[in-house]
């Protein structure tokens, strides 16, 4: 469905990318490189398609195409970027690579407006999702997507890494054991769950950027 819109997703995305920065607010800002990050990642899937993984693309996120103060950065780069501005960990929760083990693609465009309540919600959302975090009551061990990992700076180390967590779950314990999934870089694809809304390969530039309701 993406692949059959590109001309749409590439307009919104140079529209994006001709936006002036300099005076612009954080929430404006992040939400909208949060929109051009994922937005680029679904353009790129969508030019390649069929594959199996975006790790089967050659420097998929450190190729440096996109435009932005003037200068061609990475998905990588933009992600920092991201960080920096925002300063709030749940931005992980509304970035989308192309994985399974993604978290789930919100299907709105982020807006300056209702930034904050955006991320609280998709953060709820992905939260819910086993790939994401998973209770092993048994052994009182804690499974943890990846980027709780990876980002371990935003999110804080353990002691406030379950703080964190515990403004969405209360009942955590303090004395978790913590131990995190592989993860799962095969394509979050269409083709295999056709009812899924939070899938990349369903979404068009018009579901992306309709209307809050």
């Amino acid at each position: 469905m993406v692949k059959k819109n590109q001309e749409s997703l590439q307009f919104i995305i140079s529209e994006i990318e001709s936006i002036e920065w300099e005076n612009k607010g954080v929430n404006f800002k992040s939400s909208s490189w949060i929109n051009l990050y994922n937005l680029h990642v679904i353009n790129k899937i969508a030019k390649k398609y069929p594959i199996a993984s975006v790790t089967d693309l050659p420097n998929f996120f450190d190729e440096q195409f996109i435009e932005l103060n003037g200068k061609k950065i990475s998905l990588n780069e933009l992600e920092s970027e991201i960080r920096f501005n925002a300063n709030d960990a749940r931005i992980h929760f509304a970035l989308v690579c192309g994985a399974k083990s993604c978290p789930p693609l919100f299907n709105k465009a982020f807006t300056e407006e209702n930034f904050n309540s955006q991320l609280d919600f998709i953060s709820k959302f992905a939260l819910k999702k086993e790939h994401v975090i998973k209770s092993v009551e048994e052994s009182n061990t804690l499974y943890l997507n990846q980027i709780f990992n990876w980002y371990a700076e935003d999110f804080g180390e353990k002691e406030n890494l379950v703080a964190f967590l515990k403004y969405y779950f209360p009942e955590l314990e303090n004395n978790l054991t913590i131990k995190f999934f592989e993860y799962d870089w095969s394509l979050n694809d269409a083709s295999e769950v056709k009812k899924n809304d939070n899938n990349l390969q369903l979404q068009t530039p018009s579901r992306l950027f309709q209307k809050e309701v």
